[in-house]
């Protein structure tokens, strides 16, 4: 596969995860309450930050795609932004956005800087 036309399918992916969590909130806020609610920046900042934090990361770590320590990596950083978000929801903390996107950052860079430690050195790239 071209590396445009894997790029695009990941794209297409993350905006598919998007418009998928989106419309998931949109029904359950309309089963539960009968009206689509303003969506709370925590709910909003994890519904967005998350596919791209996966797409980032299989971007940049794609020729380890069949390794598992890639996928345990997806999984702890897509678990760890999402647990954020729950946190910051259930405490009803909703930081300006500046804030959101510097630890989202933050975090990602750290996830970057792990993984690769961790798949050079299994791998002995």
């Amino acid at each position: 596969m071209k590396e445009k036309t894997r790029d695009n399918f990941i794209y297409l992916a993350v905006a598919g995860a998007v418009v998928g969590a989106f419309t998931l909130f949109g029904i359950y806020a309309v089963r539960t309450t009968g009206t689509v609610p303003d969506i709370p920046g925590a709910i909003l900042w994890g519904i967005l930050s998350t596919p791209v934090i996966v797409a980032l990361i299989l971007e940049r770590f794609w020729k380890h795609r069949r390794r598992h320590a890639l996928w345990v990596i997806l999984i702890a950083a897509a678990s760890i932004n999402v647990s954020a978000m729950v946190a910051a929801y259930s405490y009803q903390w909703n930081p300006p956005v500046i804030l959101w996107s510097t630890m989202t950052v933050l975090w990602v860079v750290v996830v970057f800087v792990v993984a690769e430690k961790f798949l050079s050195r299994e791998h002995g790239d």
